[in-house]
């Protein structure tokens, strides 16, 4: 399951794969140590090496990659299992990064079209302009309000007054579990409004790999690690602490510990809230206020595979069932993805979360119960198998991606902050303005390590955040 092991794995006679034992002179082992293997981790040893410094990446699980993950042994085709959508157009750097590699990856732009089922009737084409201007109007009503520094409440404070019609629980769902994995209540209108271009649906080009997102960051990780030592990634190496002495950092985890001159924490704010990592001395109190002000959404995607295209609805169309204000189930559906019979149903916020509390096929039952409600019975005939995500379940993830509680947006600079001019935190929480995506980690990742790294090296200062 999963992305491929073989060109990553570590042998077992790696130096590291015993006990650390000290060396005689107290050097450090390593120039800087990254914890985590995904998008942001690996810019960083990329910019690091580059400068010649020597890095050794940790890594928790058995593969890279992180939250974008592409598995093709499930249902013998590339099925994205985190991260599907290429954000933000030629801004996204793994955008920029496929096209040198023409022949291996393929982009389409991702058609944002709607198809929305009525309750018995298919939505007619001015029922579907309809709602994407009810969309649009609230977008725009959240990020006025944003404006105001002095309120970053909520958005469903922002929108309660607006009046949206039929559509207002389905815009409200939308904006909310569908796009950004919590209830409108849970999160900053400020935060929301503070990415590149906002949450805007109608805003920058989103571009889908039909190899996979996952296959895509595979490829750029073994484009890093072939440069680096064959000792500088290590695989299903859980940190426990982190411990800052003086001009040293040590990193621990259960089978041994490595030294160095600085660390880059690229964790989820998820897995740092739990305290699964053990900072000595301990995280300064507005740091860890940060942390936990800045939660994990809550995003799971179901796969159903048919044997044909049972929908009839064109490649990475949407769809949705309209939702009554007191009754559907919040889910939204990505139709014949990349032109094959394979159903991506992305359920987010408290449905999310319930679902991850029971067994995986009743995830699974729950996507097959609402495509029967609007395909009939055949929808059942036909299909295949199917396959559940469960990231807050994952010990490793806690969640799908990060976003400010209401009244909480200005600690992400806090959150941003290095400790002690040693130790570092990157990731897609920390990018100021592609939040919440891979190219976001990536591009903070590249800059926590250029921008304050490298710095805190040279013995030079240390700006408090990646500019």
């Amino acid at each position: 399951m999963g992305i491929s092991r073989r060109r990553f794995l570590v042998g077992a006679t790696s130096l590291l794969a015993t006990p650390h034992i000290a060396r005689a002179d107290g050097a450090a082992d390593y120039d800087v140590v990254i914890i985590g293997a995904g998008a942001a981790g690996l810019a960083a040893a990329e910019v690091l090496h580059s400068a010649g410094k020597s890095v050794i990446i940790l890594e928790a699980t058995e593969r890279i990659g992180g939250r974008a993950q592409t598995d093709t042994s499930i249902f013998g085709v590339p099925c994205d299992f985190g991260a599907h959508w290429l954000s933000y157009d030629t801004k996204n750097f793994f955008n920029r990064y496929a096209q040198n590699y023409p022949d291996q990856f393929h982009l389409r732009p991702s058609p944002d079209k709607y198809a929305i089922f009525m309750g018995n009737r298919w939505a007619t084409p001015t029922e579907v302009d309809e709602f994407r201007a009810a969309h649009k109007a609230a977008e725009d009503i959240i990020s006025d309000w944003a404006l105001d520094p002095n309120t970053d409440d909520n958005p469903k404070t922002a929108i309660d007054e607006a009046e949206f019609g039929i559509w207002d629980a389905s815009v409200r769902f939308a904006i909310g579990p569908w796009e950004m994995g919590k209830e409108l209540n849970l999160f900053s209108a400020l935060d929301w409004s503070s990415t590149e271009d906002g949450f805007c649906t109608s805003c920058a080009q989103d571009w889908l790999c039909a190899e996979g997102y996952g296959a895509l960051l595979a490829h750029y990780a073994q484009t890093v690690t072939s440069k680096l030592s064959a000792t500088a990634l290590k695989l299903s190496t859980p940190v426990s602490a982190v411990k800052l002495n003086g001009n040293a950092v040590r990193v621990e985890w259960p089978q041994g510990s490595v030294s160095a001159s600085a660390c880059i924490v690229t964790v989820s704010t998820g897995v740092l809230a739990e305290g699964t990592i053990r900072f000595e001395p301990a995280l300064p109190a507005e740091k860890l206020s940060a942390i936990n002000n800045t939660p994990m959404g809550h995003y799971n995607r179901i796969v159903l595979q048919f044997s044909r295209d049972v929908l009839g609805i064109n490649r990475d169309f949407y769809l949705f069932e309209r939702l009554a204000a007191q009754g559907g189930n919040p889910i939204g559906f990505t139709c014949n993805i990349a032109g094959r019979p394979i159903v991506y149903c992305d359920v987010g916020g408290k449905t999310a979360l319930d679902l991850e509390q029971m067994a995986p096929d009743a995830a699974i039952d729950f996507a097959l119960v609402e495509l029967k409600r609007m395909f009939g019975n055949s929808v059942a005939k036909e299909f295949i198998k199917g396959h559940a995500t469960a990231w807050t379940k994952d010990p490793y993830t806690r969640g799908a991606y990060a976003s400010s509680v209401p009244r909480a947006h200005r600690d992400r600079r806090i959150l941003r902050a290095p400790v002690e001019g040693r130790i570092f935190f990157a990731g897609e929480a920390c990018d100021p303005l592609q939040w919440g995506t891979v190219g976001g980690a990536h591009d903070n990742g590249a800059c926590v390590a250029r921008e304050q790294v490298l710095p805190s090296l040279a013995g030079e200062p240390v700006p408090l955040e990646c500019p």
